[in-house]
């Protein structure tokens, strides 16, 4: 095999390994980024679901403290201003999933739910996957200036085991109790397009990369080989064809061999000059 061939086939092999191992770091960053990117993700969601929570929350109790202020001075009484807010409430569409509001009473009764069978009922024992009377721990919540219950519920025919998060405050007027519902596993799940479209991103710049890498690795040996086939191999092929003369007894002693460059091959063609 030829010198030239050689050099360029270590040249080839060591690009590879360069590419390939720059793919594998990259890959491996980019992993890392997702997973970061995930999980500040979830927590994004998680964080703007319990603000919307207490936001929605907040908007309600204004409104009902307007909606009061307005049917006093206009003459009416409190039983018409429990039936607007029940009303204002059923029509209320908050367009996600990931947070519903109901209305309890002070003694645990629905009077308003997303569920319209459970209009009527009581849920003041209601337990969660936990054991925990998580209703009554809303009342006391919200009969305390209002907050945030957490609790963990069993899977059912809808949804499977899963974290809710309950912000409550209590009406300034009646005996209402609202309660924003915040489900976690969709507030998560809001968020699974944007860890598909990082995933995509991924692929399509380590795709990218890799192209690029290649063609500047094709670019980069085509040039070695010009360079090694003219500053390498062909003075070692001129040196190595006057050799082979001048030990037939054919050669030119009073000819000279062209130097060029001031590498080995340089300092042996001076040698043999000087010899000669």
């Amino acid at each position: 095999m030829k010198l030239s061939f050689k050099i360029a086939l270590g040249a080839l092999i060591s690009l590879v390994v360069i590419t390939i191992n720059a793919v594998v770091l990259s890959n491996s960053g980019m992993n890392d980024i997702k997973e970061l990117s995930k999980s500040e993700l979830d927590e994004m969601a998680i964080n703007d679901a319990k603000k919307s929570g207490v936001s929605l929350v907040g908007l309600i109790t204004s409104v009902g403290d307007k909606v009061y202020q307005d049917f006093t001075e206009s003459g009416y009484g409190l039983e018409d201003y429990r039936k607007s807010m029940l009303l204002y409430l059923s029509e209320l569409d908050l367009k996600t999933k990931a947070i519903k509001v109901f209305v309890i009473n002070t003694k645990g009764e629905y009077v308003m739910h997303y569920l319209k069978e459970r209009i009527g009922k009581s849920g003041y024992n209601s337990k969660d996957a936990n054991g925990k009377l998580y209703m009554q721990e809303i009342i006391q919540t919200a009969l305390n200036g209002g907050g945030f219950v957490t609790t963990h519920m069993k899977a059912d025919a809808t949804r499977p085991e899963r974290d809710i998060v309950y912000y409550v405050q209590k009406d300034n007027f009646t005996d209402f109790i609202y309660v924003g519902v915040i489900y976690l596993i969709d507030a998560k799940a809001d968020i699974k397009d944007a860890v598909v479209s990082i995933e995509e991103k991924k692929d399509s710049t380590i795709l990218t990369f890799l192209i690029i890498n290649s063609c500047l690795s094709l670019v980069i040996l085509g040039l070695w080989l010009v360079g090694v086939r003219f500053m390498v191999s062909r003075p070692l092929n001129n040196l190595t064809a006057k050799s082979i003369e001048l030990s037939s007894g054919d050669g030119d002693l009073t000819k000279k061999l062209e130097v060029r460059g001031n590498d080995e091959i340089a300092e042996a063609s001076r040698a043999i000059n000087t010899f000669l």
